[in-house]
């Protein structure tokens, strides 16, 4: 026997060499993963049970049954791991099975159907959506995600499938899909190194308070089922954090859900106590202009008067220093609270660097402050095990990468 187990649960008409049971399976595979699949023989189809509750009962309890026969021989206590994929009916059965056996299973629920959330309990599982899925409403989903606390990746306008009406884009969704199961099966990503765990800091000065974290992938948790900076603040500091994070984006901006866009939904009426911002690979890698300071001198500005004359048509937001002047600008004059960057541990990108230097120098003129997980060499300076730990990608941090490295070390730079 392996130390690690992946246990496929097919749905009725969506068997195991479909395309999300057939590359999630090989993927558990490359990861080490002992894989045994699940089979039904069933009296009816999809389509004949969608909408009888009777049938559905029926159905249900061929496929349990039959489950329960081809599991008899597995021994769970055996494995260190477990782990069950499951496709819509085969939700309800793997989560059925995972509570009436005790199997501390963590789970991969692909398109769950409403009987999924009456035997899925609370635990460290990712949950697979399409916003078009006849079978399951996106209320029904979002109530369980409130009860259970478990990663939701929507799919926009997939299907019971996963699928939409372009096959192009169908294939880009799926190579998307399986990478976040990719990130799902990572070491670091594993129960224990979740936010959930870490102590509260009594009497933090942040506690009670509001911080806006504005940023792309690295704030979202993209490589961590979405646990990462802001999650750390609000367990740790005892903060409510609102993260407004979409992958991909950038500081300029380019296009509708740049970090200037999205930043203008929040006005004045909002009363944010703090606002880290992410220093954002995405300009780097696509090499935009870095730009110059804009004429204004922010030592000029005194309190919250000499920050409400700001003029925020006078930076140039099509380049990386104007967007991040602007963005400090625009939460000075609207909130009068503390501005931070925050940068990435180091990688090799030329341009990334010449951004960082930028910073440091937009930190001068605007007096803001910066997370620094660039420079030290020190902190840099980790093993090839802890780094395989902690990092997913050159860029992205695991669970155990937010808060095992970054997060404590930002924490002591806030300290000081």
């Amino acid at each position: 026997m392996g130390e690690k187990l992946a246990v496929i649960f097919p749905g009725m008409g969506y068997h195991n060499d479909k395309p999300l049971l057939y590359h999630g399976k090989k993927l558990a595979k490359e990861r080490g993963y002992e894989v045994v699949e699940v089979s039904y023989v069933l009296d009816k189809n999809a389509g004949a049970v969608k909408d009888d509750e009777a049938q559905k009962k029926e159905v249900f309890r061929q496929a349990y049954s039959q489950t329960e026969e081809q599991l008899a021989t597995v021994v769970f206590a055996d494995y260190q791991e477990v782990v069950f994929i499951g496709k819509s009916i085969g939700t309800v059965v793997a989560s059925k099975y995972a509570l009436d056996h005790s199997i501390p299973a963590r789970q991969v629920v692909f398109t769950p159907v409403p009987q999924t959330f009456s035997y899925l309990t609370e635990g460290p599982n990712v949950v697979f959506h399409g916003t078009k899925d006849p079978w399951c409403s996106d209320e029904e989903v979002f109530e369980a995600k409130e009860k259970f606390g478990f990663t939701l990746e929507q799919v926009k306008d997939a299907n019971h499938s996963l699928e939409t009406d372009n096959t192009v884009h169908n294939i880009h969704l799926l190579a998307d899909i399986i990478n976040q199961v990719g990130m799902f099966l990572l070491e670091g990503n594993k129960d224990a190194f979740s936010s959930k765990h870490l102590e509260t800091l009594p009497g933090h000065k942040l506690a009670g308070k509001k911080v806006l974290f504005l940023g792309s992938s690295v704030t979202y948790g993209y490589a961590s089922m979405q646990d990462g900076l802001p999650e750390y603040f609000s367990k740790r500091f005892g903060c409510t954090s609102v993260k407004e994070a979409v992958s991909g984006t950038t500081l300029v901006d380019r296009e509708e859900i740049s970090y200037v866009n999205r930043l203008k939904k929040y006005d004045a009426s909002e009363k944010f106590d703090l606002m880290i911002c992410q220093l954002s690979t995405n300009d780097a890698n696509l090499r935009l202009s870095l730009g110059d300071f804009t004429d204004s001198v922010a030592a000029e500005c005194d309190g919250a008067a000499g920050w409400d004359a700001l003029d925020l048509e006078a930076y140039d937001t099509m380049t990386i220093t104007g967007a991040m002047e602007y963005i400090i600008a625009y939460a000075k004059k609207n909130w009068n609270c503390p501005v931070y960057f925050y940068t990435n541990a180091r990688y090799d990108n030329a341009h990334y660097e010449t951004m960082v230097d930028r910073l440091f120098q937009i930190q001068k003129k605007w007096g803001i402050g910066v997370f620094d997980l660039w420079t030290s060499d020190s902190f840099n300076a980790i093993s090839e095990a802890n780094r395989n730990l902690y990092m997913a990608d050159a860029i992205h941090p695991t669970k155990a990468g937010y808060m095992k490295w970054w997060g404590p070390e930002i924490e002591r730079q806030l300290t000081v």
